[in-house]
């Protein structure tokens, strides 16, 4: 940088500086000087400032900010207005969401425990039957029906208490007591007459009326089962030979023989065997 004193005033002209270079200036030339020497300074600092790229905000794409939203835009946005009214609505009724909320949980843990229990009834139910059963099939006919009774007293409205019934009348009816076999019978046949075991209890109720010495009544009940399944039926062949038995008791031969013989030709050779061994007792006994 040159001294301060070489500098020329820009208010005087070069004739009008002082001949002597190296002597003090004037006062007034030597402010000049430096306002001049200032000024030009700040000029190349605001020319190379011009030069600095500004931020980043300045290079902001338009697509850009035409997309972004106004006021305006932002004040009817649809989600904004939804959620708003949304949160508005949830304010003002909470306490009735919330006693809503409540009531419908209260009804699934009811329905839930309902059925827990009824699949656990049916469970127990089950294992009940089949102890009954086994029981039964061992000729155990006394403890069979404790179980039944037990079955019948805690699941009478179950599918195994309806069968309950049924196996309860047919172990009386082994054990002789007629009676109450016939009043299980009839049971079973008032809760479920188109049931697995109507036809069993049907002629459960027939070998009942034979065992009380009741000859008629057991005839029509053995007839009224063998007419009403088809002739090659197990249940057919036990309601005829039933039928032809008592007729023969009672004397009635040719109504015994009549009931038999459509069943000569049955397809099960066992059943076919002993309804011709019967058939030729009776052809004895004219």
């Amino acid at each position: 940088m040159p001294a301060l004193g070489a500098l020329t005033s820009p208010f005087t002209s070069p004739s009008e500086a002082r001949p002597d270079a190296h002597g003090p200036l004037p006062r007034n030339v030597a402010l000049a000087a430096c306002r001049r020497y200032t000024w030009e300074f700040a000029e190349q600092g605001t020319a190379a400032l011009r030069r600095v790229p500004g931020p980043a905000i300045h290079r902001i794409p338009k697509d850009l900010a035409v997309a972004r939203l106004t006021k305006e835009e932002l004040r009817h946005d649809p989600f904004l207005d939804t959620t708003a009214r949304v949160t508005a609505y949830l304010q003002k009724n909470f306490m009735a969401i919330l006693v809503g909320v409540a009531a419908v949980a209260v009804v699934v843990v009811v329905a839930v425990f309902i059925q827990q229990s009824r699949q656990s009834s049916q469970v127990q139910a089950a294992r009940t039957y089949f102890a009954a059963s086994s029981a039964y099939a061992n000729g155990q006919y006394n403890e069979a029906l404790l179980e039944l009774e037990e079955l019948l007293g805690r699941f009478s409205g179950t599918q195994e208490g309806q069968a309950a019934l049924y196996l309860a009348g047919a172990s009386h009816l082994a054990l002789g007591e007629h009676d109450e076999a016939m009043g299980r019978f009839r049971s079973y046949l008032e809760e479920a007459p188109g049931g697995q075991y109507a036809t069993s209890s049907r002629l459960g109720l027939a070998l009942a009326h034979e065992g009380l010495g009741e000859m008629e009544l057991a005839v029509e009940q053995f007839r009224a089962v063998r007419e009403a399944v088809p002739p090659d039926a197990p249940a057919a062949v036990q309601a005829a030979l039933g039928e032809a038995r008592v007729l023969q008791e009672i004397g009635r031969i040719d109504e015994a023989i009549a009931a038999l013989t459509p069943l000569t030709d049955v397809e099960n050779f066992s059943s076919r065997q002993e309804i011709q061994n019967r058939l030729d007792t009776l052809e004895a006994l004219r």
